[in-house]
């Protein structure tokens, strides 16, 4: 179970805690034809999957996860985002990391997301580690231009 550091200000002062960072889920390694001891341990209620076939979670994804844990200094979890630029960090402490440009608040941010969960978790980076990654949100996006640019000339 990833989790990520919240600190919590009160009148007596600052404490740290370790949250979960996707609540309710719990990832793990397990052979699919003897899964039942993860389906009966206490607290699980399901394997997430399409219908009834379990479907992992893409590895990439969680190595994402894992260099973004291990080295950003603030994380946070957000809701799911399907558009954006496809984006790889080139430099600093999560080069190799890939996820999607947002922006907030003016503030230049990617969002690395397990898409089975249909979670993400924000991190703010420097523009100048950024380089873009071909992705389906760019054929996406080009295909939307084409239909608005036909629209427009009918």
């Amino acid at each position: 179970m990833p989790l990520y550091k919240h600190r919590h200000r009160r009148a007596a002062g600052v404490r740290d805690f370790d949250l979960p960072l996707f609540p309710g889920y719990v990832f793990s390694r397990f052979d699919l034809l003897r899964r039942l001891p993860v389906v009966v341990t206490p607290g699980v209620n399901r394997i997430l999957g399409f219908g009834p076939n379990p479907t992992p979670v893409d590895p990439s994804e969680i190595a994402s996860l894992r260099t973004v844990l291990k080295k950003a200094l603030s994380a946070k979890t957000i809701p799911f985002f399907r558009a954006g630029h496809h984006v790889r960090i080139c430099g600093g402490p999560l080069q190799g990391v890939e996820g999607v440009v947002v922006l907030v608040r003016g503030t230049l941010r990617i969002v690395v997301s397990v898409t089975l969960l249909q979670r993400s978790v924000l991190v703010e980076v420097d523009s100048n580690w950024l380089v873009p990654e071909k992705g389906p949100a760019e054929a996406i996006a080009r295909v939307v231009q084409e239909k608005s640019k036909v629209a427009a000339t009918s």
